[in-house]
């Protein structure tokens, strides 16, 4: 019986997320992509790809691509540093901007300022990949 609830509570509480990950921000949206990169859940990053970007590659290829990229560049550590919560909004489009400091195998340290560009689509803000 209780098995039974469980089942039933999954598919609720998935919607649920959903519909509220459609009300959050341009910066909200891009720390959950960046948050999702940094920890290896690909698939969770694609979630928040715009529907064109999910057209020009599939789940799997986005997963591969930054698993290879990560590893080929030797990056063992990703830490975020900020995120701007005061994001540029142009019409249906924003700029993102955030640090990142990135340890790499041989120890050194790298300090990344860069910038992420959002579409807002039915379904809330959403990351445009590549970047550009």
């Amino acid at each position: 019986m209780k098995s039974r609830q469980t089942i039933w509570l999954l598919p609720l509480l998935l919607l649920l997320l959903t519909a509220c990950s459609d009300n959050l921000t341009p910066s909200e949206v891009s720390q959950h992509y960046l948050e999702a990169v940094r920890d290896g859940n690909y698939g969770n990053a694609y979630e928040v790809l715009t529907a064109d970007s999910q057209l020009k590659i599939s789940r799997s290829d986005f997963g591969d691509r930054l698993a290879r990229a990560k590893q080929d560049t030797g990056i063992v550590r990703t830490e975020i540093l900020k995120v701007n919560r005061d994001s540029t909004i142009v019409g249906k489009r924003a700029s993102v901007t955030y640090q990142l400091e990135i340890t790499l195998q041989s120890g050194q340290k790298l300090s990344l300022f860069e910038a992420m560009v959002l579409l807002q689509q039915d379904n809330g803000w959403r990351v445009i990949w590549p970047p550009q």
